[in-house]
């Protein structure tokens, strides 16, 4: 941050955004960004200076962290789309709802507590879809291979229902352990975590 105080035209950029493109210290960035006079998209020249450590509330591809004087004198307009709030160690639950009590309905406002859960329970619903999925799939495909090794060959695909009931508690109880023992974790002190490592 220090480095994009100095730099008026510097920006950090996502960790992914430097693998793809394989940007180096100093390499110019052009942005196009939206003038808000004009309502014309214009190139502003960036150069990249470092990269923007990811967070939950992150958007979920490229970003870009850049000097608010720098856009609003590119752009006409000093409207500010988000803020990340740090903490000096409250709660981020208590932070967010003495925001919210503060901005009312004018500002979303969400903790980075919630965030993680709901980026846990995403990416298990979208593991728990894409898996039973491709395991149809795969069944299905064998099933038609080997139709004619079998005499007579299956109607149909059997479905074990009880051992997929199981399966289902077993990883649902899973989760659970594991986003609990996160949340106690969460809570503690970072002192007495720092002291367990």
């Amino acid at each position: 941050m220090s480095d994009l105080a100095r730099r008026p035209d510097g920006i950090l950029v996502s960790a992914e955004t430097v693998k793809d493109f394989q940007l180096t210290k100093g390499d110019l960035i052009r942005l196009r960004l939206q003038g808000v006079q004009t309502k014309q998209f214009e190139t502003v020249p960036f150069h990249y200076i470092g990269v923007a450590k990811e967070f939950p509330t992150a958007p979920q591809d490229s970003f870009f962290v850049a000097n608010q004087r720098y856009v609003t004198t590119a752009t006409g307009s000093s409207a500010v789309g988000a803020f990340l709030v740090q903490t000096d160690g409250t709660s981020p639950g208590t932070v967010a709802q003495r925001l919210r009590s503060r901005l009312g309905t004018s500002a979303q406002v969400t903790d980075i507590v919630n965030q993680r859960k709901v980026i846990g329970s995403n990416l298990t619903a979208g593991g728990l879809i894409l898996g039973t999925v491709a395991a149809v799939a795969i069944s299905d495909m064998l099933v038609k291979v080997l139709t004619g090794v079998f005499d007579p060959p299956p109607d149909a695909l059997s479905v074990p229902w009880t051992y997929l009931a199981g399966v289902i508690v077993l990883t649902v109880g899973a989760v659970g352990a594991a986003g609990a023992a996160t949340l106690r974790a969460l809570r503690r002190p970072v002192i007495e975590e720092l002291r367990d490592l």
